[in-house]
């Protein structure tokens, strides 16, 4: 907080956008005492006993609020304490720092550092790769680092922003290590645990066919060969050497699992969205289907699921564009209807997920080169699109085309706007997936990556890669 996180060019990209302004530096010169959150008030005994646990570690400082005073100064940010529950009945909960409303400690962290997590394109190249070694003895582990944020030591100079109280106003704890809620906490984290799989491989023999994967504290471990079993050991027995303590309620393996949500099948050599998750997506779908009403809280949460469940179904990826667009335009507490273009997102998604919940691992599509090519054209009279597929030179002549008509009868939303050419953008898209429809089915290039030009009279308006992978 009060030093500056260095630029790591060799492992980060380089962040250049933030979420939160820079705050009010009249507001941060003021002492600041939060109460904590009603989740947190309400729970107070599970997270009192969270909290004494941490104190007999060290990882919190009791002080009286005086002291905190006369130690920390204008630092001393009390902030309010919030409980998350890890199961419907609360046995578990979370406690979480707001480190962000009234004490304003996030909005001075400034991370240059753009943190990449592992998504379903990583795993289902690493397992590509694993499954090309063909060995017949194998297993899939996955497990969870114990607190892992909290592991990082935090500089003195900065405890005083991670304080907080419980019901005792006279008493204050502060945080020595990281701290859920801090916006610095991940990426430390992640700095540690880079260096743990590092050491890790300098100590494993480059020959053996073992694979690591980390989301965050969750990790998966991919081992085969004659000597598997003894190598998972060796990576459990030097994590924990390390000092890296493990959940070992959490650790699970075999031939089959699941992890962040996506399901693995190493003897079939399948992947996918694993079975608990498409049935969630079919129940919450098919409900505020029904509704056509929902919160802009559960829809942003459930949004959240909808963006893991989508590796596997590259297809429709896309397609849930209009639904994050339509996400930030509600407010959290806000009930809203759901827009038709929306309703039909979902829809098509989960058709999509319950299409081809698992399949194959694939590499890198080849590069294709020109597929087709699709115009449109729209005046006063007249409205159409067409298109032809050029794919590997073919002339116009020889090649698959088509030609279409609209009109007011089979496309009255041409003319939404009064004259058909106001939307001559939506016309040219219109003939991309027609042409996506109608050439693709046996195709040579459907397994390919090609590029897309749409054009304009005087100028190219969009160019982007694209797969055409499972169309």
């Amino acid at each position: 907080m009060n030093g500056e996180i260095p630029r790591i060019p060799a492992v980060y990209e380089k962040k250049v956008k933030w979420v939160l302004p820079e705050g009010n530096l009249e507001r941060w010169a003021e002492e600041q005492l939060r109460d904590n959150y009603q989740s947190a008030t309400e729970h107070l005994s599970a997270v009192a006993d969270q909290i004494q646990e941490d104190v007999e570690t060290g990882r919190v400082l009791k002080m009286s609020l005086e002291e905190a005073r006369a130690r920390f100064g204008k630092d001393l940010k009390v902030a309010s304490l919030g409980a998350v529950p890890k199961d419907p009945e609360w046995s578990k909960l979370r406690v979480v720092h707001d480190a962000t409303h009234g004490v304003e400690v996030n909005h001075r962290i400034k991370l240059v550092n753009q943190m990449r997590f592992p998504l379903f394109d990583d795993l289902e190249a690493t397992l590509l790769d694993f499954l090309a070694h063909g060995h017949r003895q194998k297993l899939v582990m996955g497990f969870d680092y114990k607190a892992a944020h909290r592991l990082i030591p935090v500089r003195e100079q900065d405890w005083g922003l991670q304080s907080f109280r419980l019901d005792d106003g006279d008493t204050v704890y502060v945080n020595t290590c990281g701290t859920f809620g801090v916006g610095s906490a991940a990426f430390w984290w992640g700095r540690l645990a880079g260096t743990l799989q590092r050491v890790i491989w300098e100590l494993i023999p480059f020959t053996e066919c073992i694979y690591m994967l980390l989301y965050a504290d969750d990790g998966l471990i991919l081992a085969a060969g004659e000597n598997y079993q003894p190598n998972l050991l060796k990576v459990l027995a030097l994590i924990d050497t390390l000092g890296a303590p493990l959940s070992w309620a959490k650790c699970r393996g075999g031939l089959r699992m699941e992890w962040l949500g996506y399901f693995l099948d190493i003897e079939r050599g399948v992947v996918g969205v694993s079975g608990s998750k498409a049935k969630w997506l079919e129940e919450w779908v098919t409900r505020v289907l029904k509704d056509m009403l929902v919160t802009g809280r559960e829809f942003k949460s459930a949004l959240g699921r909808m963006g893991f469940l989508a590796g596997p179904v590259k297809q429709a990826r896309p397609f849930l564009a209009l639904a994050y667009s339509w996400a930030a335009k509600i407010s959290a507490g806000t009930a809203s209807s759901i827009p038709l273009s929306v309703a039909l997102t979902l829809k098509f998604f989960l058709e999509a997920v319950k299409m081809q919940p698992v399949r194959a691992p694939k590499g890198i599509p080849r590069v294709g080169g020109e597929i087709f090519r699709v115009d449109a054209k729209a005046d006063q009279t007249t409205v159409s699109i067409g298109g032809w597929e050029s794919w590997n030179g073919t002339p116009p002549g020889q090649a698959r085309w088509f030609s279409i008509c609209l009109g007011r009868r089979n496309a009255p939303w041409i003319f939404s706007k009064g004259e058909p050419f106001k939307v001559i953008a939506s016309l040219e898209l219109l003939a991309v997936t027609v042409a996506v429809m109608i050439f693709s089915k046996g195709a040579r290039w459907k397994e390919c990556a090609g590029r897309i030009w749409c054009f304009q009279p005087t100028r190219i308006v969009w160019l982007t890669p694209m797969s055409w992978a499972n169309t």
